[in-house]
This record gives C-alpha cells, sequence and structure tokens, in this order.
C-alpha cells in the first residue's frame, strides 16, 4: 500500500506540474530530480498516513462500523480508483487538497507540511470549498460512466482467449479511467488556485 502512495504522489506530482503551466502559473517542479521528487512524496505520504490513522480512529470514536471507517485509509487511492463508500469522494476531495497545496508549497520552495497547506486552505477556503464540490461531482460522474460504460465491453472480454489479452484488456480501462480522474481533479483544483490567487490580487491580498 505504501509502494502504491508513493507512486501515486509522484504521478500527482507530475500532473500539477504539467496542469499549473498549462494554467500559466509559475512554479519549480521542473527542477526537482527523481530523488527529491521521492524525497517530496515520502514528505507528503507518512503525513497522509498519520491522518488516514487518525480519521479511521476518529470515526469509530464517532461511532461509525470499523469496516465503513477502515475506507478512510483509501482517501488517496480513491483520487484513481473508485472504491465503494458513498462519502469517499468527498473525503479525496479534501485529500487531494491538501496534497495539492502541500505540492505547490514545495513549488515555491516552502516545506510541504500540513500546517503551510492549511494556512493556504484557510486564505483560500471558498474556492477550495467549491473546488471540493466539483471533484466529488466528477468522481460520481466517471464513476457512473464507468459502471455503465465498462460491463458493454464483456462480450470482447469473454472473446478473448489468450489471459495476455484478457488482462491487458482489463489494465487498459482501469488505466484509462485513473489518468481521467487524475487529470480531471488536478485541473479543477489548478483553476480554483489562479482563480484565488487573481481575487487576491485584485483585493490587494497576497
Amino acid at each position: 500500500m505504501i509502494i502504491v502512495e508513493y507512486a501515486l504522489l509522484i504521478a500527482f506530482l507530475l500532473a500539477a506540474h504539467r496542469m499549473i503551466q498549462l494554467a500559466g502559473g509559475e512554479v519549480n517542479l521542473e527542477r526537482l530530480a527523481f530523488k527529491e521528487q521521492y524525497q517530496l512524496a515520502r514528505a507528503v505520504v507518512w503525513r497522509l498516513l498519520a491522518l488516514f490513522f487518525l480519521a479511521v480512529l476518529s470515526a469509530i470514536g464517532l461511532g461509525l462500523h470499523p469496516n465503513y471507517a477502515a475506507a478512510l485509509w483509501f482517501g488517496l487511492d480513491n483520487i484513481v480508483h473508485p472504491w465503494p463508500g458513498t462519502y469517499l469522494p468527498f473525503w479525496s476531495a479534501f485529500v487531494a487538497i491538501l496534497v495539492f497545496l502541500m505540492v505547490v508549497e514545495k513549488g515555491l520552495g516552502r516545506q510541504p507540511t500540513f500546517l503551510a497547506a492549511a494556512r493556504q486552505l484557510a486564505g483560500r477556503w471558498r474556492h477550495m470549498a467549491v473546488a471540493a464540490l466539483r471533484i466529488a461531482t466528477a468522481f460520481y460522474g466517471i464513476g457512473i460512466i464507468q459502471i455503465t460504460f465498462v460491463p458493454r465491453l464483456e462480450p470482447i472480454y469473454q472473446s478473448l482467449q489468450v489471459p495476455f489479452l484478457r488482462n491487458g484488456l482489463y489494465l487498459s480501462l482501469m488505466f484509462v479511467f485513473s489518468y481521467i480522474r487524475l487529470w480531471v481533479t488536478i485541473a479543477i483544483l489548478t483553476y480554483a488556485l489562479r482563480a484565488s490567487y487573481h481575487e487576491s490580487q485584485i483585493w490587494g491580498g497576497t
């Protein structure tokens, strides 16, 4: 699970850098060597795991069944893979905002901590709240498309006699939908952050 978290963080980092560039922003993420990308992923992952652990304990303490509370561990995974749970899209949207803000902090030459992300979130909460709702809605929408579209390919899947081709089709579908979920998430966050910067400049903020 930890290896997957690292891989997701590095993918998130690379996609965020590219999307920020496309939106006209400037960060120094392109200067990070692979070792630095790994160090950034490590710094974020251990913080997320601690957050997930506390979230699970808090949910159980509030009376949520342990099996449902355990789904909070998939807050990051759910960004690219639709795990079952009606509340998970909102939780994953919040996790995505934290990760994105920490990545941006690193790109600006600052430490990627929860405290730094919380400060950014406090100053841009309206834009980030709208972004969270959009991300959750996108997750629900993509999930509906996925569960509607994928079963239609069952005849093709069953017609493939070679296991390699079957596995290839399955993995390709997973990759396509994961790719879409990741890029939609980062696009929403990037343009929400840009809108918050524009608003702060208009009002003379920082």
